[in-house]
Formats: C-alpha cells, sequence, structure tokens
C-alpha cells in the first residue's frame, strides 16, 4: 500500500513538472512567435513589397488558376509570388527553398491600395532576408552604363 501510493506521488509529480514544462515551452513559442511577426516596421514591410513587387513585375509569370491569378517567379533559394486577394488587397508572399526539398514560408504580407497600407501576417526572422535584399539589389540594377568612346 505505502509503495503504491509513492508511486502515485511520483508519477502525478513527474506529470505536473511534464506539464508545467509543456505550458512554458508553449509560452515561449508564443513570445517568440509574436516577437517574429513584429520583428519588422512598417518600412521594412513595405520596402520588402516593394522589392518583390518590382522583382515580379520584371521576372514573374502568370499563372492562371479558377478564381485568381497568381504571379511568381522561382530562384534557386527563393519562391515569390503575389496575387489579389481582394479588389483592393494583394497578397505577397517569400518561401526559401532548401534544393526543392524543405520549403518554408518566411514572408507573407497584405498591401491594401485604397489605404497604402501593409499588413505584416508572417516574418520568420534570419539571414534569407539579407540574401534576399542582395538578390533583388543585384537583378533589379540596370548595371553601369556602356561607355561610348
Amino acid at each position: 500500500m505505502v509503495g503504491t501510493r509513492y508511486v502515485t506521488r511520483q508519477v502525478a509529480a513527474l506529470l505536473d513538472y511534464a506539464k508545467s514544462t509543456l505550458i512554458e515551452r508553449s509560452r515561449r513559442l508564443v513570445r517568440q512567435s509574436s516577437a517574429g511577426r513584429t520583428a519588422l516596421d512598417r518600412e521594412a514591410v513595405t520596402e520588402l513589397i516593394r522589392l518583390t513587387d518590382n522583382l515580379l513585375r520584371q521576372y514573374g509569370r502568370d499563372i492562371e488558376e479558377v478564381d485568381r491569378t497568381t504571379r511568381c517567379f522561382a530562384t534557386d533559394e527563393f519562391i515569390v509570388a503575389t496575387y489579389i486577394a481582394e479588389p483592393s488587397l494583394a497578397l505577397y508572399q517569400i518561401s526559401q527553398h532548401d534544393h526543392g526539398e524543405n520549403i518554408s514560408q518566411v514572408f507573407v504580407a497584405t498591401w491594401h491600395s485604397a489605404s497604402g497600407t501593409p499588413d505584416l501576417r508572417l516574418y520568420s526572422d534570419g539571414p534569407w532576408r539579407r540574401r534576399f535584399r542582395s538578390f533583388a539589389d543585384d537583378s533589379l540594377d540596370p548595371g553601369p552604363a556602356p561607355v561610348l568612346h
């Protein structure tokens, strides 16, 4: 009898510990998600949308779907896409892929054309932003003007 109570108390203590650990981890994940979602200010979101829009205008291809047209392009590291969600609302997304195997969205935002304001939906912090910015700058830069003799 005494052994059973001891085991019961130990199991209860382990369950309480596991539950509190799980709750704390969940709280940390929520805090990290919230921090990640607001990690960019409006100016940075607008800049990423502008770069994405310029790349899509220059290199994008339209994919006709039943209810919408998606403009997208892909590189060896990024998949970039946009579509009109509502008459004055465009959705922009950047996904990063690892040799076509692991694809993860790193940026999703909407642009309200009537008000000219962005709304950040998803942002994953990391080195992708620097690489994307570098790629966009290199791709959109017209290069030096030719020297005429």
